[in-house]
């Protein structure tokens, strides 16, 4: 039977998160699986199988952000696709087909479940393909990661995004 699966909203440190989706993407899986794979295991491994509890958090309570807040003090980056804007001010901003995985969902056949991702690293923005079918063009050259800079257009399939720092 298999495991019925439960969309969950949480936030990591930036350099946890990138470090999980490089690992992610060196062994060509996705965050989803890397994540429950090693729960499964460490909860395998230390607990019993017909009764699960996870341990006691160790330290202070942290306080969740709602999902909608910013949680860093990065600058809002602007988004514009087919005539709309949408601000970009979280870590990670994923565009793609999958209204439950995505910030930007693009009802396109060409388009992955999750095609690309606008990242905040190291104090700038970047996007990265998400192992896409179709990738990432800009200026007519496909690319897999590249810095945004203010007024760069990039094509996913023949679908136009552009970026902009100013509203």
């Amino acid at each position: 039977m298999p495991h019925r699966m439960t969309q969950q909203t949480f936030y990591l440190r930036a350099d946890i998160s990138t470090a999980l989706e490089r690992y992610a993407q060196d062994h060509a899986l996705t965050v989803d699986f890397v994540v429950n794979e090693s729960l499964r295991a460490y909860l395998a491994e230390h607990h019993k199988r017909d009764h699960i509890e996870l341990p006691t958090p160790l330290g202070p309570r942290i306080e969740q952000t709602a999902p909608h807040e910013a949680i860093t003090d990065q600058p809002p980056l602007y988004i514009w696709y087919n005539d709309t804007c949408d601000v970009i001010q979280k870590p990670r901003y994923v565009i793609g087909r999958s209204a439950e995985l995505c910030d930007l969902v693009i009802d396109f056949n060409g388009i992955s479940r999750q095609h690309c991702a606008v990242r905040y690293e190291d104090g700038e923005y970047v996007i990265v393909d998400l192992k896409s079918t179709n990738g990432i063009e800009f200026q007519n050259d496909k690319i897999l990661r590249r810095h945004i800079n203010e007024g760069d257009s990039f094509f996913l399939c023949e679908l136009k995004i552009t970026f902009s720092y100013r509203q």
